[in-house]
């Protein structure tokens, strides 16, 4: 699972937009597609997406992707005051 951090609460990047066509006087609806933030956070598995987030003109701007390694302590991590003792 990979995870993506906004800057807003409630930010949306739409993948794939949704459209109607008619075919002989009948709509068509083609279902679109967005990744939507919930408290600026986006979590998916999902390659695809994740490619497209990775490429998107928004990325590193609006939204970055969470660097914490897999399995590490954020709190451990995320710590800007860490010593290291040189000999």
């Amino acid at each position: 699972m990979i995870r993506f951090y906004s800057k807003s609460q409630n930010y949306q990047i739409l993948i794939k937009p949704y459209i109607i066509n008619v075919q002989n006087g009948i709509p068509i609806h083609s279902r679109g597609e967005k990744v939507e933030f919930e408290n600026g956070e986006f979590s998916t598995g999902d390659q695809n997406v994740i490619k497209f987030l990775r490429k998107h003109a928004a990325y590193g701007v609006d939204f970055e992707e969470d660097k914490t390694p897999v399995g590490a302590d954020e709190k451990i991590f995320n710590q800007k005051d860490v010593s290291v003792n040189k000999k």
